[in-house]
């Protein structure tokens, strides 16, 4: 992503980048590299909790089409006017609390990465070098996809336990008030999947379970699904924002875009890596086993054809466009301070 502060630095319409003067762009480029290295993690840390705050109602929407379809329609807005007649706008944002602290530390690695190797980039090319839009936006792809990887470390644990608590029979997180002993020979006995009372109730039972290892399960899919969409939701934010333009309402419009484009991308991905860290430690009744992406992928195909990769991305795709519009507007804000 072009730095804020350059405004110098454009591509234009002849598809080189322009640069007026050299110089203060080489001056520039090295005090921003030297004074301010951490300021992308911080614009991307605060622009992804605003992010969140503007998305989390569609996602409690999303959680319950899932885990409750006999109390939900699958209608995302339905499912919405429902939760907001029985429950209020507090209804919308329950459990707000583990996704913007978790959220936020994920969007400070993906754009803090992003930015200092697009600087990095434009350092090893040359400022005096007239960049085409080809080799621009490679380098935008490359910054893009090194930031996804660098955040499946984290992302990939805190996946894995949102999701399994979020597959969950409805009423289960209230169960588990007896001691963890107990409650892991309830489930080997009765061949049922733990239950669990919270993230770190999850996070406690899956290490007792299956180890160090088994709070990474699904990092290969993770990063299936990571590395490339990033590379291409940054690619989509930059080539809407030379399309639109600079106006805060282009931002906005460039932001979702590239989220609803890359959701939709990923969103295969998405579903089989969420199917491997979901399925138990032991082969319980009723869930099925998979030794790998592709077993997991030729699996869900047969028993639910394309459709199978494709369920829930409707409320995905809503809860995308203001998620990332507010995330991005808020980004490109604090890197012009």
């Amino acid at each position: 992503m072009p730095n804020s502060n350059e405004p110098n630095t454009r591509i234009s319409d002849t598809n080189t980048i322009n640069k007026e003067p050299a110089s203060d762009v080489i001056d520039e480029l090295a005090q921003e590299a030297a004074v301010n290295p951490w300021k992308d993690f911080v614009a991307g840390n605060i622009g992804g909790i605003a992010g969140i705050m503007a998305g989390h109602p569609f996602d409690t929407v999303k959680v319950c089409i899932q885990t409750q379809p006999n109390k939900y329609s699958s209608s995302t807005f339905g499912t919405f006017f429902k939760i907001f007649r029985n429950e209020g706008v507090k209804g919308l944002y329950k459990g707000m609390a583990t996704p913007i602290l978790g959220v936020g530390a994920l969007n400070a690695i993906i754009f803090g990465v992003y930015g200092n190797t697009m600087r990095y980039l434009q350092e090893l090319r040359g400022v005096d070098h007239d960049r085409t839009q080809l080799e621009y936006y490679t380098d935008v792809f490359i910054a893009g996809s090194l930031g996804g990887l660098m955040n499946c470390g984290l992302c990939s644990p805190m996946e894995l336990i949102k999701t399994r608590i979020q597959s969950q029979s409805e009423g289960t997180q209230k169960q588990p008030k007896k001691s963890l002993y107990r409650r892991m020979k309830r489930s080997s006995l009765y061949r049922i999947p733990p239950t669990y009372a919270g993230p770190m109730d999850c996070v406690r039972l899956t290490y007792k379970r299956e180890g160090y290892k088994g709070l990474f399960k699904g990092m290969n899919s993770t990063i299936l699904r990571d590395m490339p969409s990033y590379g291409v939701y940054f690619l989509g934010y930059e080539f809407l924002k030379e399309l639109l333009g600079d106006s805060p309402t282009a931002l906005l419009a460039a932001g979702g875009g590239a989220g609803v484009f890359c959701w939709i991308l990923s969103y295969p991905s998405d579903v089989i890596k969420s199917r491997i860290q979901s399925v138990p430690p032991k082969p319980y009744k009723g869930w099925d086993r998979y030794n790998g992406i592709m077993d997991c992928a030729k699996k869900s195909y047969r028993k639910g054809g394309w459709y199978v990769f494709f369920r829930g991305l409707n409320s995905s795709i809503v809860r995308a466009f203001p998620v990332n519009a507010v995330t991005f507007f808020v980004y490109e804000t604090i890197m012009k301070m």
